[in-house]
């Protein structure tokens, strides 16, 4: 039932994105990828409450693991449908940056995806890709060396903060 509301959001969500944009999304053909994308990341972030990878405050085991296999599901859905790695490139970005120049979304996400507030225990095949890209950008702070990285994604550092932008205001 609750992959069902989630998928209906996610659509409505899009549509609300694609009829109330003032500018025309012209960036590529990955644009609505993107957008389905940084949805899902989106759910993800808020379904883990804002606590990294791995970290719960969970009384049993079964819902632990249940928490972890949604957020399998949700990094494996974003990893799908951004085959170029613009939203790995877009979290590199981001943990280049001093943290009072992101806006309150961007900064929940590149904290979530943080090796210290990661727990290496639990990195899983779905979450390894972004933990790494975090770990990249906070390493190098340049972005030129996110660009590098992430060379299969055309769209530039203000394009995808453009995106992301869009996805996470989608309700409003």
């Amino acid at each position: 039932m609750r992959s069902l509301v989630l998928s209906v959001g996610l659509v409505l969500c899009l549509w609300t994105v694609d009829t109330t944009a003032t500018e025309p999304i012209t960036m590529t053909a990955l644009a609505p990828f993107l957008l389905v994308g940084f949805v899902a990341l989106k759910a993800g972030v808020l379904l883990s409450g804002g606590y990294g990878i791995g970290k719960r405050s969970v009384d049993n085991l079964e819902d632990y693991e249940k928490i972890n296999q949604q957020q399998n599901l949700f990094l494996s859905t974003v990893t799908n449908l951004d085959p170029n790695g613009c939203i790995l490139k877009f979290l590199c970005n981001l943990e280049t940056k001093p943290m009072e120049t992101l806006t309150q979304e961007e900064a929940m996400l590149a904290h979530i995806f943080t090796q210290n507030n990661t727990n290496k225990d639990s990195l899983t095949p779905y979450s390894a890709a972004f933990v790494y890209a975090a770990e990249m950008g906070y390493q190098s702070k340049d972005a030129a060396s996110c660009d590098k990285l992430f060379s299969q994604c055309t769209l530039d550092e203000q394009q995808l903060r453009s995106l992301f932008g869009r996805s996470w205001n989608c309700d409003q």
